[in-house]
């Protein structure tokens, strides 16, 4: 667990929980056909392989098992091949023989596989150039999927494949994307490196530039869905011997807004609460409950000590019979030893009485009780009022120094008890070693308020929600959930005193306020719908989606100095039988097609167009 923990991280594992199953019927959607088999060349696309897994397990979440990914680098020592496996954004990459790429190509036909038709295999290479300096890498790697096929042992099969080719048209890029552009345009007929290439470039047809390729690993991923389909039409469209680019347009549950809103009233909750326990701290040393808490008794011993001494001292005592044996300062009469006093027979036996004593006393001394003190002051003490006792270490050692000298007038054997756990509380040396507890404990919980200060700090790192909506309708959800649980976080609170339990108690909370609430697994319309209620927003949500779905947010992914013309295919990406589903089939073209992917967060829109080789020759680039 890190102990960097800040508000991007619990919003991050936030949107991870709303986007995770599908608690309206995941894996109810379509499955793919063939066995495909995903090969990312070169460590770009190595890197980015994982998004695109993730994004495919979304829409096939059953068939995480069974879909591969491959990675192909090239160096002087030759080829390397590397398996990438993995789940929830997490995902390794390990070098494999061509053996055990065999192997792996092979399970995927296997019996036990559950895709529909074995007679063919969809081959997706997944090539990024934002490293490519010169246009002969890109022409290295065009080469190198034939090589990949021969490696594997593939070419007796019959093969949908499929280039899906990532252009890096950064300023600084310009002059390499134009020639890789235009190298695209000569030799994808000379080549013949694959039946279909799929051009995505991170420069949008309205002049943005990405960040990152996020979004067009999504698209990938919505590519590879599409044309790995049972419906052959489709499949043909998309595997025909054509260059494509896409529009796309999204829109989903704004799940990282949500959290963001939901995390930022815990931490102004945290913060209160934090003043409200920290308040106590000033008037700490005057407080009668202290001696208490610090674990001393009424005669001001150390509780911890005087267990002990009931549990292991007490057994090492003299009989009644043993005290005849002490030595005497005489030899007269004085009847049962055991009836004189503490005081009396310690005199009579010239303190041999006190020396037995601090002899049982000073083997105990080297016990270690370092462990449950500092339960005992996690259970007793706030955080913020450990780093006060640190501050105030003279202060509260003079407290535990405190012991009261029982009484002596009882009988030898009843005051002997008392007697040991005064010796025991009073040793300096024995009360320096809870201090040094008590010093340890208050540092951890120095760097805990620091480390709980920069959490509570990261918020400055945050861009604000734009959409009102959100913030109003999600504000009062958190009022509604610290109506109900404010005295139970506080009483967790007091216990927490490192900042690893810190992070467990809230994402223990997060949990806690997803799984208590109903509209956190509503289908994202539905949510949606709900906060323009709460609002009292005239607008209906479902024309609202179908205008961001195909006009006000679509987007083309490949800037182009000419029209696309005509798309070879319009799709819709969404969980069927919802009204949403039924709003958009009644109102978009009767040619559209609809993919069922069983997820209810999202719904997407997908525009595919053919360009031709001509018509990527921008000039310039040589």
């Amino acid at each position: 667990m890190s102990n960097n923990v800040t508000m991007q991280h619990l919003i991050q594992r936030f949107e991870n929980r709303l986007k995770g199953p599908d608690s309206h019927g995941s894996g109810g959607g379509k499955e793919p056909r063939f066995p495909m088999l995903v090969v990312c060349l070169g460590e770009d696309a190595i890197r980015g392989c994982g998004d695109i897994a993730s994004n495919l397990f979304q829409i096939w979440p059953q068939y995480q098992p069974e879909l591969q990914f491959l990675g192909v680098k090239v160096d002087e020592k030759g080829t390397a091949y590397y398996h990438i496996e993995g789940r929830d954004g997490d995902f390794d990459q390990t070098q494999i023989s061509l053996d055990e790429a065999g192997v792996i190509l092979s399970k995927i036909f296997g019996a036990r596989s559950h895709f529909h038709d074995k007679n063919k295999l969809c081959m997706y290479f997944v090539l990024d150039t934002t490293s490519f300096t010169i246009r002969e890498e890109f022409l290295a790697w065009i080469k190198m999927i034939q090589v990949v096929k021969n490696d594997l042992g593939v070419n007796d099969l019959d093969i949908l494949d499929m280039l899906v080719l990532q252009i890096n048209e950064n300023f600084s890029r310009r002059n390499i994307a134009l020639q890789l552009r235009n190298e695209l345009s000569t030799s994808y007929n000379r080549e013949k490196f694959c039946q279909s290439v799929f051009l995505l470039s991170n420069r949008r047809d309205d002049n943005t530039i990405l960040e990152e390729w996020g979004i067009c690993y999504r698209i990938i991923a919505v590519i590879m869905a599409l044309s790995n389909n049972e419906d052959v039409s489709i499949s043909e469209k998309l595997f025909g011997r054509r260059i494509f680019t896409v529009s796309y347009a999204h829109k989903e549950k704004p799940c990282w807004d949500i959290g963001q809103v939901i995390v930022e009233n815990l931490m102004d909750k945290l913060e209160s609460l934090v003043q409200k326990l920290g308040s106590g701290t000033a008037g700490l040393m005057e407080d009668s409950t202290l001696p208490a808490r610090l674990g001393l008794s009424q005669e001001g011993t150390m509780t911890i000590l005087d267990s002990y001494v009931d549990r292991v001292l007490l057994s090492q005592l003299p009989t009644r019979e043993q005290l005849e044996h002490f030595p005497r300062q005489d030899s007269e009469d004085y009847g049962l030893l055991s009836e004189l006093t503490g005081e009396e027979f310690n005199e009579l036996t010239m303190n041999a009485w006190d020396s037995f004593l601090e002899q049982i006393v000073k083997k105990a001394r080297s016990s270690d009780w370092s462990g449950d003190y500092a339960k005992l002051l996690a259970k007793n003490f706030f955080a913020d009022e450990l780093a006060f006792l640190q501050d105030h270490l003279e202060a509260v050692q003079s407290r535990l120094l405190q012991a009261k000298a029982p009484p002596q007038d009882q009988n030898v054997m009843s005051s002997a008890p008392a007697k040991l756990k005064y010796m025991l509380s009073r040793n300096p040396e024995t009360i320096q070693s809870f201090v040094d507890v008590i010093r340890t404990q208050g540092e951890k919980a120095r760097i805990y308020a620091q480390e709980r200060n920069r959490l509570l700090h990261s918020r400055s790192a945050l861009f604000p929600v734009d959409d009102s909506t959100i913030k109003s309708f999600y504000r009062v959800k958190m009022r509604d959930y610290f109506d109900l649980h404010e005295s139970e976080l506080e009483k967790e609170l007091k216990s927490i005193s490192d900042i690893e339990g810190l992070q467990r108690f809230l994402e223990n909370t997060i949990d806690e306020i997803i799984s208590g609430d109903p509209v956190f697994s509503q289908p994202f319309e539905d949510e949606f719908e709900s906060r323009l209620r709460a609002d009292n927003r005239p607008e209906d949500a479902k024309q609202y989606i179908q205008q961001s779905l195909t006009v006000n947010d679509v987007y083309k992914y490949l800037q182009v100095n000419f029209n696309l013309g005509q798309p070879v295919l319009s799709a819709v990406l969404l969980k069927e039988g919802t009204p949403l589903f039924e709003n958009l089939h009644a109102n978009l073209s009767p040619n559209t097609y609809y993919y069922n992917t069983g997820y209810s967060n999202m719904a997407e829109a997908i525009v595919i167009y053919n360009i031709r080789t001509d018509d990527l020759i921008n000039g310039g680039g040589e």
